[in-house]
């Protein structure tokens, strides 16, 4: 405080700046994935994350808790000293616990619905519920084991790749149980008549043996490349929604859609070849050998070879494409070679699209 010439007093502040504001905050994209899409490696990283089977484990409670957390989080302006102090000091938005909270919405929530995907049609479930069903397939010899593991197979794959399409479009009950009905039909006379054929043919003891191994995937294979194909047979007719890297959305686009079905069925094929193909080899092989010599060594043996190649290459087969996948405007059709960002008036040159899992 001071007196001036006149007499009148004032009042001198200081003007301080709290430590914490000061300190450096880079916010989390919650958007994105926390590890590098850009490269295999990362998005290989990326799936063994979110396809975690002890997600399945999470409560829905907890899942909304999650959601809500990062809704919360992407609301707090870091250039706001209010809502930075609140980043910096609040315990509940502390890095691992947004990395976890991202984990549960990736594993478990549809990008375009934004609803919970059925847990036992999630990616992190396809190791437990491919675990019994491939072991299933593998050890099916006659006709009737063959229909039951095939029906069984494709009822499940039907699912999964409805709950993971991308939901631009709809698709009808009618339409699904058509789709369904092609696809267990196709596995099914695929795995009998293979197997049939391999049984009458005049091959040795040992290499009928391996071909007979071998016949669920090639039956596999067959259905996956028609499952997917009409499951999602109205993503390239009609098309699929294409964004920019803001989330513009400028339309649909058949060649999206034609691409993200063709990366999805080549996927599929790789992750599940080690474990139908390379692990009967495997087990054929040690048995020949007289490694496996009791049922309980032979079983245990074969659940942990599955564990292995269905739980290791899950995210290496998932990974080779991103699920958001960028394309050149050139590469689509005409009404997007020339389309402007409505904010900036930029002309657009790169487009994305979910191609599903």
């Amino acid at each position: 405080m001071s007196t001036t010439p006149t007499g009148t007093t004032t009042t001198s502040t200081n003007t301080t700046t709290t430590p914490i504001l000061s300190t450096p905050l880079q916010k989390i994209n919650v958007n994105e994935s926390r590890y590098d899409q850009s490269t295999y490696w990362g998005r290989v990283v990326h799936f063994f994350n979110v396809t975690d089977p002890r997600t399945l484990l999470v409560t829905n409670s907890t899942l909304q808790g999650a959601i809500k957390l990062l809704d919360e989080y992407k609301s707090l302006d870091p250039q706001n000293n209010a809502d930075k102090t609140k980043l910096l000091t609040d315990p509940k938005f502390k890095a691992e616990n947004i990395y976890y909270a991202m984990k549960l919405q990736q594993s478990s929530i549809h990008p375009d619905t934004k609803e919970p995907i059925l847990a036992p049609f999630r990616m992190s479930a396809f190791v437990p519920m491919n675990l019994l069903i491939v072991s299933g397939m593998l050890s099916a010899r006659s006709i009737p084991a063959t229909i039951f593991w095939q029906t069984i197979n494709q009822t499940c794959n039907v699912c999964v790749n409805y709950a993971n399409r991308n939901a631009s479009n709809e698709i009808s009950n009618t339409t699904l149980f058509k789709n369904y009905l092609g696809a267990v039909a196709s596995s099914v006379g695929t795995a009998v008549g293979l197997n049939e054929w391999v049984k009458r043919a005049a091959f040795s003891p040992a290499l009928k043996t391996t071909l007979l191994s071998i016949v669920p995937f090639t039956a596999v294979a067959v259905a996956n490349v028609l499952n997917i194909g009409m499951m999602r047979k109205e993503e390239m007719v009609q098309g699929i929604s294409v964004f920019d890297k803001e989330g513009n959305v400028y339309g649909k686009s058949a060649v999206a859609g034609q691409m993200g079905v063709a990366q999805t069925i080549a996927s599929r094929i790789i992750l599940i070849a080690p474990s139908m193909i390379v692990q009967p080899i495997l087990m054929n092989s040690l048995e020949a050998k007289g490694l496996l010599k009791s049922s309980l060594s032979k079983n245990i043996t074969n659940l942990v070879l599955l564990t292995v190649f269905i739980g290791g290459f899950l995210p290496l087969g998932i990974g080779i494409f991103p699920q958001i996948c960028s394309i050149d405007a050139d590469k689509l059709e005409d009404q997007f070679k020339n389309v402007t960002n409505p904010k900036t008036g930029e002309k657009v040159n790169t487009f994305y699209y979910n191609k599903g899992l």
